[in-house]
């Protein structure tokens, strides 16, 4: 289990680019793994909240996504992930639904996991121990 908080910074201006006020998102997740089964289930759970509006005509934002996390082995080191970005929303303001199909496919090139901060290595595991 894990959670966050998002902060989001008026930099794009007003709409299409921006919101012209900055916005918090507290976060949460759970983590499930079914190795047997080669199954991770990890939702995160989201909500956006608009706060000191850098402009006058600045709209209200609540916005609640919902990523239905769940990762599935398959042969060869592929892997099937569904809503690792875009997740499925709700939003307070219009009380409307947007729930995108978003799937993607990975393959894992190496047996190791190299991980790299501003180019030192932080990192250097074997697949097989990562959960």
């Amino acid at each position: 289990m894990w959670a966050s908080i998002r902060f989001v910074f008026p930099t794009g201006g007003s709409s299409p680019f921006g919101s012209a006020q900055y916005e918090w998102a507290p976060a949460a997740s759970l983590v499930y793994a079914i190795p047997e089964h080669g199954v991770t289930l990890s939702p995160v759970a989201r909500y956006f909240m608009s706060y000191h509006a850098t402009e006058a005509d600045a709209t209200k934002i609540r916005q609640l996504f919902l990523y239905p996390i769940v990762t599935v082995d398959l042969p060869n080191r592929w892997s099937l992930v569904s809503y690792p970005e875009n997740g499925i929303g709700y939003n307070d303001v219009t009380n409307k639904w947007l729930v995108p199909i978003d799937l993607m496919l990975i393959k894992r090139m190496k047996k190791r996991v190299v991980v790299l901060d501003h180019g030192r290595l932080v990192a250097d595991i074997p697949a097989a121990e990562i959960v």
